[in-house]
């Protein structure tokens, strides 16, 4: 599913780290654009490097939520009850997706690059995402490969907890409806359709309350790997010119500079992309792309809930069988 999403996903970080404006409409006369001048492999460009992430971080993800989640099940403050309550669930969640997010963060940063860098080979393998990993590692160290961490942790937390507890919830009150039984702290039989639905529910809600969050990730993985459109610097002249005296305005317009003219040495912090993206494109910049994440999110969200789902009930039934 990662595969046929991706070039939604290149599309969309492609507007997320520009200033062009984004519309859904012109989506089909991008993804042609891309054909005709980039040829059909452009479109997953950058998605060798998701694949080499989905299976570690599903893994570390889901495996390190179901540890969480027994230790309140098993311990002092889970003892007499069945189902752990909405905070103890957001906290399962946001660990989860903090561990599994810190672990594999360096491929997250090469499929943020490498989409929007043009490559050396019309086909981008694992071997040019690890190439490129090491090269930026020895450019720049560790800091280098975890730019842009703490936006995504300060976003992948909440998504963590509101997806994770979401879920739970839409499936509680699926089973409260059809009046499912609970037995011996085991899962309530849910059928294929109600989970899909309830990760699609939890997709949504949670992708949309962490975008901007997204948004400064993206921005700050790619600073110096991408030109920024002549709107930055000519702003940045009607500002100095206006004389306004807003220093958190000329800052953020300097830094935008900077970036246009030493990319390959450009390095922004969080509270600097804040600034310079609020200041020249005011909020509605932070939900660029979001109405993509709208169509790919509750697909991708909802399979991987399924199949997590799925699979612990065939070990589980296995296991017990033994």
């Amino acid at each position: 599913m990662q595969t046929v999403v991706a070039p939604l996903e290149r599309v969309k970080i492609m507007y997320q780290v520009t200033n062009e404006h984004f519309s859904l409409l012109k989506l089909p006369n991008v993804i042609l654009d891309i054909l005709q001048k980039e040829g059909i492999f452009a479109l997953w460009r950058g998605h060798s490097a998701s694949l080499l992430r989905v299976v570690p971080y599903a893994g570390i993800q889901f495996m390190t939520y179901d540890y969480v989640r027994r230790q309140f099940l098993t311990g002092e403050a889970g003892q007499g009850h069945h189902v752990l309550k909405l905070s103890e669930t957001m906290f399962c969640g946001g660990t989860a997706g903090a561990v599994s997010t810190s672990l594999t963060y360096p491929l997250d940063l090469a499929r943020s690059r490498i989409a929007v860098t043009p490559p050396s080979h019309n086909v981008v393998t694992r071997f040019h995402v690890l190439r490129s990993l090491l090269s930026w590692y020895r450019f720049g160290g560790v800091p280098e490969v975890y730019k842009g961490l703490l936006p995504t942790l300060l976003g992948v937390i909440p998504y963590g907890a509101i997806a994770f507890s979401t879920n739970e919830a839409v499936k509680r009150a699926i089973t409260s409806k059809y009046h499912v039984s609970v037995q011996n702290d085991r899962r309530r039989e849910l059928n294929s359709w109600h989970k899909l639905f309830s990760g699609a529910i939890a997709g949504i809600i949670a992708q949309t309350c962490t975008y901007p969050l997204e948004i400064m990730r993206r921005r700050m993985q790619t600073a110096g790997h991408v030109h920024i459109d002549a709107t930055v610097e000519s702003t940045y002249t009607t500002v100095r010119s206006a004389g306004t005296g807003n220093k958190s305005q000329s800052k953020a317009a300097a830094v935008g500079v900077e970036m246009l003219k030493n990319k390959k040495h450009a390095s922004m912090s969080m509270a600097d992309t804040f600034i310079y993206l609020y200041n020249f494109h005011g909020w509605k910049v932070f939900y660029k792309g979001v109405s993509l994440n709208w169509i790919k999110g509750p697909i991708t969200v909802s399979i991987s809930f399924t199949s997590f789902d799925f699979f612990k009930t065939i070990f589980e039934n296995f296991f017990h069988s033994t």
